[in-house]
């Protein structure tokens, strides 16, 4: 069924990439290709590992990737005649940084830092340090389920904010070292947090930027898709080794034999997870939204607002694989969507996917906005559920304190900074 799997993915991935124009932004062109990275790396490994994928995980999987598809196709046939607008005008010149904001930007993002620090310390001070602060904070966090504080959340998601912006005005104004300075000091709340998922965030930005970029400086289609292939791949090479060497701060990198089995089990083995949920799964009513919607109830929490009972936290169990020799608790968006909707609507939710994100971005090409660099910027912001879907359930976070920091953040900095010509 693997390999019948894979053949899908790539199926599917050259139809959208078809029927899509050559568009690098389409969600079940990306989709598509993720699952089938993962499926390859399965496959790459199966000697090994000696993974079977069931037939109720082949059919979840098709009918789910299907409709990402069929939503995405949905929107583009609403569109398919209407015309696209002059290129989204982002000069320069019409992107103007007060020297004082830049530096403001430089101590906000140092100041986080230091909150994010000491709020880990206030965390971990009474846990130990089981191999490092990190690994003790990421325990308290999973197993004991201790949260940020609302100021140290706030400030991590506007830092964010601000690295995005200035991966906007490295790309579209430009290429000096500067704007690359406050990437470069958000990669200590990225080290500190121990994770990887914020490095697929910041690409996923990336990713969006260089497409309209491209749009915006009238490349010619064939250019444009060899740039965006030389982007993506470059992005690719790039997360894996920056993933590999901040394995090695966290301890993460330390337990296995060798960095390609370190990057093959991180991106394969949510489809193995998925694998064995599926084949143990049993619906409940009183799942609904209960996982996809955590951040949302959290988020009410914080101001003392209880819509539901509490729980501990929002990680799912960690799944163990013999052939492997390892864990993991990642199952893909798939498994929070079959817990919270079961399997018709984990297909509602992937129809939505598709047609969403898709909406958003006919909307831009053809000057459905009024502000369309906003729109472009928290679109880039929010792109990493697409990217990220091969890992977890991202999509609703737009309804969390990440939403409303992202919109208010950058309508301020689009507001101010940069004027639409």
């Amino acid at each position: 069924m693997l390999l019948f799997f894979a053949f899908f993915c790539m199926y599917i991935l050259f139809m959208a990439y078809l029927f899509s124009n050559r568009n690098f932004l389409s969600v079940s062109f990306l989709m598509s290709s993720l699952f089938l990275i993962s499926s390859i790396v399965l496959l790459l490994n199966n000697v090994k590992w000696n993974f079977t994928m069931s037939l109720n995980t082949f059919w979840v999987l098709v009918m789910n990737l299907g409709f990402v598809f069929i939503g995405e196709m949905l929107v583009r046939f609403q569109f398919r005649n209407r015309a696209s607008v002059e290129s989204v005008k982002i000069k320069s010149e019409s992107i103007d940084i007060p020297k004082w904001f830049y530096w403001l930007s430089l101590a906000f993002i140092m100041a986080s830092v230091i909150l994010y620090y000491r709020n880990i310390q206030s965390i971990v001070s009474n846990g130990g340090q089981m191999n490092g602060m990190t690994a003790a904070y990421r325990y308290a966090k999973v197993n004991e389920g201790v949260s940020d504080s609302l100021m140290t959340s706030i400030s991590k998601e506007v830092s964010y904010c601000l690295c995005i912006f200035y991966v906007f005005l490295y790309i579209f104004k430009k290429r000096e070292f500067k704007y690359l300075v406050p990437i470069l000091m958000y990669a200590a709340i990225i080290l500190l947090s121990s994770g990887r998922s914020q490095i697929i965030y910041i690409l996923s930005s990336m990713l969006v930027f260089m497409y309209y970029y491209n749009k915006n400086n009238g490349v010619s289609n064939s250019k444009a898709i060899l740039k965006m292939m030389g982007v993506a791949l470059g992005a690719l090479i790039f997360f894996l080794t920056i993933f590999y060497i901040i394995g090695f701060v966290t301890h993460k990198s330390e337990i296995y034999s060798s960095a390609f089995e370190n990057i093959s089990i991180y991106l394969s083995s949510s489809l193995m997870a998925l694998d064995q949920y599926v084949n143990n799964f049993r619906y409940s009513l009183s799942n609904f939204g209960s996982e996809t919607f955590f951040g949302v109830v959290n988020f009410l929490r914080k101001f003392g607002i209880n819509v539901a009972p509490d729980v501990l936290n929002n990680y799912l169990p960690f799944l163990y694989f013999p052939n492997m020799g390892h864990t993991t608790n990642v199952y893909t968006y798939l498994g929070r969507a079959l817990h919270d909707y079961n399997y018709i609507g984990s297909c509602a939710v992937s129809f939505m996917i598709g047609y969403v994100y898709t909406k958003i971005e006919e909307k831009i090409r053809v000057g459905g906005y009024k502000n369309k660099i906003f729109v472009i910027v928290l679109f880039a912001s929010y792109f990493y559920p697409i990217t990220y879907s091969i890992f977890d359930f991202k999509f609703f976070d737009v309804f969390t304190i990440t939403g409303v920091v992202h919109v208010l953040t950058f309508w301020f900095l689009i507001r101010f900074f940069v004027q639409e010509k």
